[in-house]
């Protein structure tokens, strides 16, 4: 068994979740080879099922140009010291700082680094969900969105309209500076894998066209309020101008083609009445349980701060056969 942990910090990310679920992919989806991730974010399950050797392929997409390419480039095991020896520098370079003041320049300095690889001219005509950085560029931003995610407010990434990366700088004096071996492995974990930037319905036609996959959905959740309207990562939002609900309604559409095609899959989702309503009203062939899971992004110390979440299954979970709530 490997040891291969997410990179990133995440909002929304699954690790205390996702031992649960390779705990359910060896016991009701061993005969599943090929693992599907359209809404990648931090990758926590996808590293539970390769660390359990519960895959031989994988495919894994996300929407977010900077964290495809951050992907794509660590993927190669030749960029791994260059990419090492970039975040060594700058983060030994943020420690040496006795001040907040220091520290937001130097964060000011990397953020705007950053956000010149993906807001220029060139690189906005180019772009259209393609990875268009040459070699030494995609080396720089993943190293800056590397220690920005270190670096900034609990590790959130967000853009303006503009596609610019806008998170403050967190609360952090002292970061540490990441294990080279540690970053091998992380390649190592993504070599063989199919990276994917763009919409995430290429992916669901690809489970429903690849005998024995199984297939993990965890899209930008429904607001359980809205103050906690936190729907999208990127500027391309999960969501319309003319109904808040439009790309929610959309994935429940692309969620029953995989319901109909018999494709073994799970919906991540808050437990809330417009979830139900938008992903389980008047559906068949569906098996829904509520689970309570620990926040780990935005936790208060000393809390339980516990979320109560959906797991939408297209088949049954014995294990979970308690908390079934349809």
């Amino acid at each position: 068994m490997f040891n291969v942990q997410p990179i990133f910090k995440w909002a929304g990310g699954k690790r205390k979740l996702a031992p649960l679920l390779a705990d359910i992919v060896k016991e009701e989806a061993s005969e599943c080879k090929t693992y599907i991730e359209p809404f990648f974010g931090g990758g926590a399950v996808y590293f539970e099922l390769y660390n359990n050797k519960l895959f031989e392929e994988a495919y894994i997409n996300d929407i977010i140009p900077q964290l495809v390419s951050f992907y794509k480039t660590i993927s190669h095991n030749q960029n791994i010291q260059d990419i090492y020896e970039g975040i060594c520098r700058l983060l030994e370079e943020f420690n040496t700082y006795e001040n907040k003041e220091s520290r937001k320049k130097f964060f000011g300095t990397v953020r705007d680094e950053f956000n010149s690889l993906w807001v220029s001219e060139q690189t906005k005509e180019k772009l259209q969900n393609k990875i268009v950085l040459e070699k030494e560029e995609a080396i720089s931003s993943a190293v800056l969105l590397y220690v920005l995610n270190r670096t900034c407010f609990n590790g959130l990434f967000r853009v303006n309209k503009k596609g610019m990366f806008n998170v403050p700088l967190g609360s952090y004096s002292k970061v540490p500076t990441p294990s080279l071996t540690e970053m091998h492995n992380f390649s190592a974990a993504l070599k063989n894998t199919n990276i994917f930037c763009g919409d995430y319905t290429a992916l669901i036609e690809k489970s429903i066209n690849t005998k024995n996959s199984f297939t993990y959905l965890d899209p930008p959740y429904v607001a359980n309020s809205k103050t906690s309207n936190f729907t999208s990562y990127s500027k391309e939002s999960f969501k319309n101008t003319d109904s808040e609900d439009l790309e929610h309604v959309r994935l429940s559409e692309n969620f029953d083609k995989l319901i109909n095609a018999g494709v073994k899959a799970i919906l991540s989702n808050h437990n809330n009445p417009k979830v139900y309503k938008i992903f389980i009203s008047g559906k068949k062939n569906i098996f829904v349980y509520k689970i309570n899971l620990t926040k780990t992004i935005g936790r208060v110390g000393g809390s339980k701060n516990t979320s109560e979440e959906l797991l939408i299954s297209t088949f049954e979970i014995k294990r979970l056969k308690e908390l079934r709530v349809l």
